[in-house]
């Protein structure tokens, strides 16, 4: 829900009015939703991409048979050996919390991205169209 606000917000503050300065000239809705799609995929599939390094890094942390102290004192660098009991709980926590999350932003970020090529595709068709009326007509010259 959270990132088709996301989609949502871009689309309509920042996406489309770039959109409306590139296409000026009537006729030209579907490019620019076109590209305004575009771009707004293109941050949601950066925010999920985000979030997929973030779980798989905790996701690291958790399958590792060692720990890893990472700038938290005097002990910077250090590594030791998990018990086998930490292991144990360790794996459980990745299995049960972990993996489905990692599994779900996975599928979600294929289907982001198909979508995304979809939109490129989409707006690469709408480009070679030609807009309702054609600008290079001299009667619509004569009109202006």
């Amino acid at each position: 829900v959270r990132l088709a606000v996301t989609y949502a917000v871009f689309f309509a503050l920042v996406c489309y009015p770039i959109s409306g300065a590139t296409y000026l000239n009537e006729g030209f809705l579907i490019q620019k939703l076109a590209s305004s799609n575009i771009g707004s995929m293109t941050v949601v599939f950066f925010l999920i991409l985000r979030l997929y390094s973030g779980w798989g890094y905790i996701g690291s942390r958790l399958k590792s048979k060692v720990i890893e102290f990472e700038e938290t004192g005097w002990y910077d660098g250090d590594i030791e050996e998990k018990s086998e009991a930490e292991k144990a709980r360790d794996l459980f926590l990745y299995r049960s919390n972990v993996q489905p999350v990692e599994e779900r932003l996975k599928k979600f970020s294929l289907a982001v991205g198909g979508a995304w090529v979809a939109s490129c595709v989409a707006l690469n068709v709408a480009t070679s169209m030609q807009p309702v009326f054609d600008q290079y007509d001299p009667r619509m010259l004569e009109k202006l």
